[in-house]
């Protein structure tokens, strides 16, 4: 997930959520200012993002 920031102007969030046998229990994130985060670096630690929560998320028991 990807989102411009509602709280500071100008600022980018990429997050992932992090999954327990039950819920989602967490979630790991990157943030930063927009001017350095182009499309492709966004797309990019998007894909870190997401597969560092998946990890987490496997050895927290979810399949």
């Amino acid at each position: 997930m990807c989102a411009g920031s509602i709280a500071a102007p100008d600022v980018i969030a990429v997050a992932a959520p992090v999954r327990s046998p039950l819920r989602d229990s967490a979630a790991i994130s990157v943030i930063g200012p927009a001017y350095r985060l182009d499309d492709e670096r966004i797309q990019g630690l998007g894909l870190l993002v997401s597969a560092e929560a998946d990890m987490i998320s496997k050895r927290l028991g979810t399949a």
